[in-house]
C-alpha cells in the first residue's frame, strides 16, 4: 500500500522523510509522493489531492498549539461522516501526534521530530492493524543459546589444539636448540677437516 507525506511548516523534511520510510517499510508501505506547504490554503490543496489517491496521508510539522496548528486546521477543513466519531484522536500526549480516521482512510498528524516515531511505535502498530489489517514483519532474532553453545564448543577445541603465537617461549627455545646444533655440526666438520689434513701431512712426511 502507498502513502503520501505533506510537510507543513516543517524544518526537517529530509530527516523526517528518511526516518519515516525506514519506520513504515516493515508494514509494506511505500512512499508515493511528498509535498510541502507553508500556509493553510496550501495545506488544504495538498490534502485534497492526496485524499483522492491514497488511503494513508501523513502530515508532518505544525503542531504548535497555535490557531494555525495542523490539527486545528484539519478540524476546520474536514467533517467526520459520523457524529459519534471524534474528528481527531490522540496517539499520545497533546502535541505528540494524532490521527483522523474516516472510512478506509487515515490522516496521521505527526510532530516535526524524527525521534517522535519511536515513542508512537506501539500505538501506530495498533492503528495500522485496525485500519488496514497491516502488521510489521517480525525480525528473526538469533538464537542466543545456540550461539553460546557454539562459542563454548569453539573454545574447547582451541584448548585441545592450542596455537602458539609468534615469538612464544617454546619457539624461542626451539630456535636456541637449532642454533646449538648448528654450532656443534660446524665444530665436528672442522675437527674432521683438521684430522684429514693431519693424516695427509703424516703420509708425506713418512714416505
Amino acid at each position: 500500500m502507498n502513502y503520501e507525506i505533506i510537510f507543513y511548516r516543517s524544518g526537517q523534511t529530509a530527516a523526517m522523510q528518511q526516518r519515516l520510510e525506514q519506520f513504515l517499510q516493515p508494514y509494506g508501505l511505500s512512499l508515493s509522493g511528498a509535498s510541502a506547504a507553508g500556509e493553510a490554503d496550501e495545506l488544504g490543496k495538498h490534502l485534497s489531492s492526496a485524499l483522492k489517491k491514497s488511503r494513508l496521508i501523513i502530515t508532518i510539522g505544525g503542531l504548535d498549539d497555535s490557531a494555525q496548528s495542523t490539527e486545528k486546521l484539519l478540524a476546520r477543513m474536514l467533517t467526520p461522516k459520523s457524529k459519534d466519531t471524534p474528528l481527531c484522536c490522540l496517539l499520545s500526549q497533546p502535541g505528540e501526534g494524532c490521527y483522523i480516521k474516516s472510512g478506509g482512510q487515515v490522516i496521521l498528524i505527526l510532530p516535526d521530530r524524527p525521534d517522535a516515531l519511536e515513542a508512537l511505535n506501539d500505538r501506530l502498530a495498533v492503528l495500522f492493524k485496525e485500519a488496514f489489517q497491516l502488521e510489521a514483519e517480525k525480525t528473526v532474532r538469533p538464537d542466543t543459546d545456540k550461539i553460546g553453545e557454539q562459542i563454548s564448543s569453539d573454545l574447547s577445541i582451541s584448548k585441545r589444539s592450542p596455537v602458539m603465537p609468534y615469538g612464544s617461549t617454546a619457539e624461542k627455545r626451539n630456535s636456541a636448540i637449532l642454533k646449538t646444533l648448528k654450532i656443534a655440526l660446524f665444530i665436528l666438520l672442522a675437527a674432521g677437516i683438521l684430522e684429514a689434513a693431519g693424516a695427509l701431512l703424516y703420509y708425506f712426511l713418512t714416505r
